[in-house]
């Protein structure tokens, strides 16, 4: 399977809210489409991360890895935080999370970052 991988925009969020519930769901939370839509669409709005996704030559979102931002003080250069990512069930074994993995470390060179942190 091919997929590319890039970060969405606005309109991206409702598809990224039924992978990110389907997340939520993993780790035994009840799933929520509101509140993933919410929290996801908060977070792109206030850049308060990255998110990268996976996405099907037919567009379907079947992965994604998030990045939270932190400093580090003594090197006083950014740090990033690898914080959630996820692969969806039946397409798992397939690179995909290798793939966004090589993409996440590509963006820390890119934005000079001292570290990413999982």
């Amino acid at each position: 399977m091919e997929v590319t991988i890039r970060q969405p925009y606005t309109g991206d969020i409702e598809a990224i809210a039924k992978l990110f519930d389907a997340y939520r769901v993993f780790f035994k939370q009840r799933s929520n489409l509101s509140l993933a839509q919410k929290f996801l669409g908060d977070r792109l709005n206030n850049s308060e991360f990255v998110i990268f996704c996976s996405y099907t030559s037919d567009e379907c979102c079947v992965g994604f890895a998030q990045l939270y931002p932190s400093f580090s003080s003594v090197s006083a250069k950014r740090i990033w935080i690898l914080n959630d990512l996820f692969v969806l069930e039946p397409v798992r074994g397939m690179g995909i999370g290798t793939k966004l993995l090589s993409e996440i470390e590509a963006f820390g060179e890119e934005s000079q970052a001292k570290a990413i942190l999982i």
